[in-house]
């Protein structure tokens, strides 16, 4: 907005409490391309960087009858940048902690589904074994009978 181009940030402020829209576009025009590079530094990903940035203005729309940032608006916009970022941050790694701890209990039960295919393959091939134990020791005797005989 070219219009509040030359006002300050103490003068936008004062006129965005008082809910003028014209100035929190002209707040959105000076600081959302500083406030994106700053996500993005943290969060190195363009799609979180925005969505963070946006959270930072809606966060700004919502609460501006209650902060009293006037003389430092720049710098509430940053730090909501920097801590909105380090909790998404955080609730990735959180959220990648939790399937780590599901796969780990699949990894644990598949371990323990292949331990007893091999007790009860052992337990096959042992009486296959026998079977074949058996058989071998009928055959001979069958042999030995029909040589005598």
């Amino acid at each position: 907005m070219l219009v509040y181009e030359g006002y300050s940030d103490h003068d936008l402020f004062f006129l965005l409490q008082s809910g003028n829209e014209n100035a929190f576009n002209a707040i959105f025009d000076r600081y959302h391309k500083r406030l994106f590079i700053e996500a993005f530094a943290i969060l190195g990903n363009e799609k979180d960087a925005r969505n963070i940035m946006q959270e930072a203005f809606i966060l700004l729309w919502s609460k501006k009858e209650k902060l009293d940032i006037s003389n430092c608006l720049k710098a509430y916009l940053s730090k909501v940048i920097r801590n909105k970022s380090i909790d998404l941050i955080r609730k990735k790694n959180r959220t990648h902690h939790n399937l780590w701890s599901e796969n780990k209990e699949l990894a644990q039960q598949i371990n323990i589904a292949v331990g007893s295919r091999s007790i009860w393959r052992f337990f096959f091939l042992k009486n296959i074994q026998s079977f074949r134990n058996r058989i071998h020791r009928g055959l001979k005797s069958l042999r030995k009978k029909l040589k005598h005989s």
